[in-house]
């Protein structure tokens, strides 16, 4: 197919914003959104409890894997 007109102009590429950017972005989203800071730290409780039942706990894992055999 013969080529008619000129060719289109090269679109200008947006500049990539560096990852320095978005860890300021995230921090001030996090000291200003209530909604996101009760996320967090609900999310962290549940992982403090996980670890320490494991630790409390070390061979929780084998025994219901026992209790799993006998119905």
């Amino acid at each position: 197919m013969p080529m008619r007109g000129e060719l289109p102009d090269v679109a200008v590429r947006r500049c990539v914003q560096p990852r320095e950017t978005t860890r300021p972005s995230l921090i001030a989203a996090l000291v200003s959104d209530r909604d996101l800071q009760a996320v967090v730290m609900f999310a962290a409780i549940g992982l403090l409890a996980t670890i320490n039942a494991v630790l409390y706990f070390p061979d929780f894992g084998g025994l219901l894997a026992q209790l799993a055999v006998f119905p």
